[in-house]
């Protein structure tokens, strides 16, 4: 369960990130709106800067528990992402505590690149390199979104943003700015064929129903480059589990099967929060010759 944890999170957030890879000739970005208010001017304006950038170094932390397992995840780690041609390198830190009183902590080593084929993806377990392949025209597609389409998907989806507020980080000076996006753009970021577990069972309408998600966010007061961003997907898993039995029956869903997946949604608290630095100038890494050895197992298979 553990190594399924690690994987999923690693995919996650590399699909978050993804989505800023651009071909070698990027189209021009989205043009701003007119009258547009100044706080969706500086999204835009942050947003616009990391779906254009060449590279960057991420941190990153995630939490998910459920209240009926008594079970605790912590995902945290840094990433290093060239999207030119798409590369990335990720260090997790694991800690799964248990309701009955255990700890199981993993670290993990994972390379990934994206080629015209799919998804390849390196991991370093207990000293054993693994290989696993995701291939899927839907995945590709949006590995390889233009980073003008990016952007037209996050602004698109932007209900609202205001300036709530200023703070140091790091002796930078930043804006904070609380955005509510629409839930349809989440759905957006889990291409079909992604074996993404219970987003097998979601459709956008789903998402619809679910409303919007509330995000806050650090914006460089002087480049206007975005630096960290805090969501609390809590709430929204809520509006997910209380969006089933709209769709249940359009899916073919039946009553146990609704059930199953209301409970398992409203059962989850998750939080997650990430920094971005070094925009352009990520720190380069190589694939160790070792994992020229791995072992090839399938898509988020746990290894013995």
């Amino acid at each position: 369960m553990l190594k399924k944890c690690l994987f999923g999170a690693a995919l996650f957030f590399f699909l978050a990130a993804a989505g800023c890879a651009a071909p070698d000739t990027p189209a021009a970005p989205a043009a701003p709106v007119p009258d547009e208010p100044l706080p969706v001017q500086i999204m835009r304006a942050a947003y616009t800067q990391i779906a254009e950038a060449k590279s960057y170094d991420l941190a990153f932390t995630a939490r998910l528990r459920t209240a009926a397992a008594e079970s605790d995840l912590t995902v945290s780690g840094v990433a290093n992402y060239f999207l030119k041609p798409l590369e990335a390198r990720l260090l997790l830190d694991t800690e799964l505590k248990t309701g009955e009183g255990a700890t199981v902590r993993a670290v993990q080593e994972q390379y990934i690149f994206a080629a015209d084929t799919g998804l390849t993806v390196y991991s370093l377990q207990n000293g054993r390199w693994l290989k696993s392949t995701l291939a899927s025209p839907e995945l590709n597609r949006a590995l390889l979104m233009d980073p003008a389409d990016d952007i037209r998907l996050f602004m698109d989806n932007l209900q609202e943003a205001e300036i709530t507020g200023e703070e140091l980080l790091d002796e930078r000076p930043t804006q904070i700015i609380t955005v509510r996006v629409a839930g349809e753009a989440l759905r957006e970021l889990v291409p079909e064929g992604a074996e993404t577990g219970v987003f097998d069972a979601l459709t956008a309408r789903m998402f619809e129903d679910a409303g919007d998600l509330q995000m806050t966010c650090w914006v460089d007061a002087e480049s206007g480059a975005l630096v960290k961003c805090r969501v609390d997907l809590t709430e929204f898993m809520r509006k997910l589990a209380g969006a089933v039995g709209a769709v249940a029956a359009r899916e073919g869903l039946n009553d146990a099967e609704a059930d199953t997946l209301r409970t398992a949604l409203g059962d989850i608290s998750a939080e997650l929060e990430y920094t971005i630095s070094n925009i352009n100038a990520a720190a380069p890494f190589i694939l160790p010759a070792e994992a020229g050895q791995a072992e090839e197992i399938s898509a988020g298979e746990a290894a013995p």
